[in-house]
């Protein structure tokens, strides 16, 4: 409920629904996801999505990011693997999650994965609120930032996107938030950076598509209009708003 740049957008109403109920929705149409559950500290969420029999797990409010939030919330969950969705991805797409699971059993040495997409534009370089990061051969994440100036890039196609969508293997994410928060994590609020600044591998899941987020509230009419006009996802609005 504490974002900064847009505070309470996690329960923004989006055709009746609150955001983050949106993304939950669209986990369960996953063909693969066991068990999906909200981690909150805030009473006012858990209220909200009360009533739509969300499996909801109470964490402390001392978090600075999802990611130590989902350490502690699978703590105690029986499970080899999380994936963590932010809750700002409304235009989420099932298939996006089913691909990372999939690479999650094809790569079972693999630590941590992250989706990203093509970065539309020179805008989408110079916007604070779009993590970029940079991909190498081996399609490893070697470098997240949140502006880049492309008359330095030489080759501007190995820079993508960070999208919403990551995922651990439990022990590795447990042992990554007992670690102090690094450099890159602090100075560009980035909390991927933390595994990359100690050395570990974070694997880029590609797709195809960049799908807006709301991180500030210009971005509410964005996504509004790809609910309302893209093909794909109003037959996705239509099938989550049915459940």
């Amino acid at each position: 409920m504490a974002s900064i740049r847009f505070p309470n957008k996690i329960l923004l109403n989006l055709h009746g629904l609150p955001m983050v109920e949106h993304v939950r929705r669209r986990a369960l149409i996953s063909k693969y996801l066991k068990e999906v559950y909200i981690a909150t500290c805030d009473n006012i969420i858990l209220n909200k999505l009360s009533k739509f029999g969300v499996k909801i797990i109470k964490t402390s409010k001392s978090h600075k990011n999802g990611t130590t939030r989902v350490a502690e919330a699978i703590d105690n969950l029986n499970c080899s693997h999380v994936i963590l969705l932010q809750g700002d991805e409304p235009l989420l797409l099932p298939n996006y999650i089913d691909l990372i699971y999939k690479k999650i059993f094809n790569q079972p040495k693999v630590k941590a994965w992250n989706l990203t997409a093509p970065i539309l534009g020179t805008n989408q370089f110079k916007d604070r609120s779009i993590v970029k990061c940079r991909v190498n051969n081996r399609n490893e994440i070697s470098e997240l930032q949140r502006f880049y100036n492309v008359n330095e890039i030489t080759n501007i196609k190995s820079y993508r996107k960070i999208l919403g969508i990551i995922a651990y293997r439990k022990d590795f994410l447990l042992r990554l938030v007992k670690l102090k928060e690094s450099k890159n994590e602090k100075k560009n609020i980035i909390e991927q950076s933390r595994i990359i600044d100690n050395k570990y591998i974070l694997k880029s899941v590609n797709v195809p598509k960049t799908l807006p987020s709301i991180n500030l509230k210009k971005d509410k009419k964005i996504v509004i209009d790809y609910l309302n006009q893209d093909y794909n996802q109003k037959k996705l609005l239509n099938k989550i708003l049915s459940l």
